[in-house]
């Protein structure tokens, strides 16, 4: 049952990460898409998000396909932490909930579906307001990623 749970978790995760991290990308308001259909994409991320994290049962959400990897629960909250960290960095303004990178967030079932739900509102809201200069700042810090 964990090779199947794995693999079927690793292909939801990595198609979650797909949708989640390319829809908020090198965003403008001239792109290809306007702001109403990236919002609309932002609601759509939200739904599957949120129905993959409904689907895993709430004694796998400490389930980790290796010990180098995050749980189940801690890649949703990432998730949700990203959406606000990175939103309240652009635009300044106040998450629904605080979120500290460097300290860990609660990962059982119901307070990451919580944290998830206000996370997308959030960016839903914010997008918005959100203003062409805010997009095209570059002083936001972005992680440097290495690869093994």
């Amino acid at each position: 049952m964990h090779k199947v749970l794995s693999t079927s978790l690793r292909i939801s995760i990595a198609l979650l990460l797909l949708v989640c991290c390319g829809a908020g990308e090198n965003t403008k308001l001239d792109s290809i898409l306007d702001m109403q259909d990236f919002v609309q994409d932002w609601k759509q991320s939200k739904q599957f998000t949120l129905d993959v994290a409904n689907a895993m049962p709430a004694e796998f959400y400490n389930f980790k396909p290796s010990p180098d990897e995050m749980t189940f629960g801690e890649q949703m909250a990432h998730i949700a932490g990203g959406n606000v960290f990175r939103l309240h960095q652009i635009t300044g303004i106040q998450p629904p909930f605080g979120f500290d990178p460097s300290k860990p967030a609660a990962t059982d079932k119901r307070s990451v579906l919580k944290m998830l739900d206000l996370s997308f509102d959030y960016v839903i809201v914010v997008l918005a307001k959100i203003t062409s200069e805010q997009l095209n700042t570059s002083n936001v810090p972005l992680p440097s990623v290495e690869f093994a």
